[in-house]
Parts: structure tokens; sequence; C-alpha cells
């Protein structure tokens, strides 16, 4: 008798972590499952033709892709990336980049509140936001961040947590509002080393992201920076998407996009530009 219920106690627990596992090894297993697919290549080649560079020094900024998924709600075909840029430990930019109606888009936005940087397709200057992309506030009642460098990960997952994401919608009166949920694991977590070589007062961080699914819709930046009054956290927040969206804290909006914000214009922090399918 023990044992059968230890039998069923197991089964039950395989069940329950295989519900939970899928999701949240979704990106490993579009990888694996559709590497030698020729659009999932396409997309793999086109994540890589745009170079970020400083506008004051021309130097590169680090590329990194962060996460892959496929959104199948919205007939996606092949894959979907995110593509990350840094400078000095801290993010600068990201794009989704994913096939739609014969075309590969790519969809930029500034994760800066500083600093002026261009996106070259080779030679060929393509994106140079004028102004800056995102806005940091103080997290509040947020504790200090902590010394250790696991237990500022644990603070700054406590932190995305508490905020409830809301994607508006598509339609005029909002009424198709779906919630997001976050992801369990940080998409980027700053560089210690090179935020301490480069003298920054910002000494820790990390990029999470709100999902429909997998598909991310809103981007959280998060950092710990030693200002005038201590160290803190700060958090901001960009789209991902050009659905309308809202963020809460304690039932009071922090923060909110509105729809069908897709924009050409190589001047605006979010930017959006297309190429063909071959």
């Amino acid at each position: 008798m023990a044992r059968s219920l230890r039998m069923f106690l197991l089964l039950s627990l395989t069940i329950i972590l295989a519900g939970h596992g899928r999701t949240l090894l979704a990106q490993e297993e579009i990888k694996d499952t559709d590497s030698d697919d020729p659009l999932v290549k396409q997309v793999e080649t086109a994540s890589a033709r745009f170079e970020l560079r400083g506008t004051e020094d021309g130097k590169p900024m680090t590329a990194v892709t962060v996460m892959r998924w496929r959104n199948d709600i919205r007939r996606q075909e092949g894959i979907a990336l995110m593509r990350l840029w840094t400078r000095d430990g801290r993010p600068v930019a990201q794009a989704s980049i994913y096939p739609w109606n014969g075309t590969i888009i790519h969809e930029f936005d500034s994760l800066t509140d500083g600093g002026v940087f261009s996106a070259f397709d080779g030679e060929a200057s393509t994106w140079s936001p004028e102004a800056a992309g995102v806005e940091f506030r103080e997290v509040p009642d947020a504790p200090p961040p902590a010394d250790s460098p696991v237990a500022r990960l644990r603070q700054m997952k406590s932190i995305a947590d508490s905020f409830q994401a809301v994607m508006t919608g598509w339609k005029a009166d909002k009424s198709d509002r779906e919630v997001l949920r976050v992801l369990p694991r940080e998409l980027y977590r700053f560089d210690a080393k090179a935020l301490k070589a480069a003298e920054s007062p910002i000494h820790d961080g990390g990029v999470f992201a709100y999902v429909q699914g997998t598909d991310p819709e809103i981007v959280l930046v998060l950092q710990a920076n030693e200002t005038d009054r201590g160290s803190r956290w700060e958090y901001a927040f960009a789209r991902a998407t050009s659905g309308g969206l809202e963020v809460k804290l304690q039932d009071e909006i922090v923060w909110s996009a509105p729809q069908n914000y897709a924009s050409h214009d190589p001047s605006a922090v979010h930017f959006s530009t297309s190429e063909p399918l071959n």
C-alpha cells in the first residue's frame, strides 16, 4: 500500500512538472526541433544583420540572443528571437526579430535613459533614436540591494513578480485585455566586471520579460544604482509589441503604452523595419 502511494505521488509529481516544464523549456525545444528549418536559419541570419555603435566613438556594442519563441496564437511561422545589445555591462537596446506575411520584421526598442547610439546595416545608419528610450524610477518600498549577487537576483525576481502586466489588446474599447506573466528567469544579467571597469554607479541589474505564452510583450529593466541617498533599486519598462500595454504596482498604473504604435521613423525610440523572405 505504501509503495503504491509513493508510485502514485511520484507519477503525479512527474505530470505536474512536465506541465510546467513545457513552457520553461520552450525556447530550447524550438531551437533543437527547428534547427534545420530554412526559415529558422533565415531568421537567425537576419538577427546578425544589424550592428549597434556608439555615436560619439563609433565603438560596436555587444550583441546576444537572449530568447527564442513561437507564438501559435498569432499563427506565426517559424520562430522569433530577441536580440539584446549591451555596453559597459548594461543593456542599451533590444529587437524582436520574426517572420510575418512574407517578410522578416526587426522591431527595435531603446532601453537606455541616456547616451546616443545608431544601428547600422553594413555602413548605412538605419536607426538612431534622438530621445531616451526609458525612464528609470525608484522601486517603491524596496529594500536596498543586498550584498551578494545571489541575494540581489532573488530581490530582482521578487520585484519583477510584484508588477501586474496587461496587454490591453487590439480592440478600440480594450475589451480584449490579456494578463501577461513574467518569465521565471531573467533574460540578461548585467556584467559585473564590465560595470566595475566602467566605474559605473550601477553595480547590478537584470532584464525580465512579460509574455503571452512565451512571446515577450513587455521588457523590464532593473538596476541597483548607487545614489547620493544610498544604494537603491530602480526600474524601467519598454514595449516589445505594437499592442497596447499597461503595468500596475499595488493597483496603481506605473507605466503604459498606446496600442498600434508601430513607427518607421528612424529617429524614434521604437522603430520597425522589414526585409523580404528569400
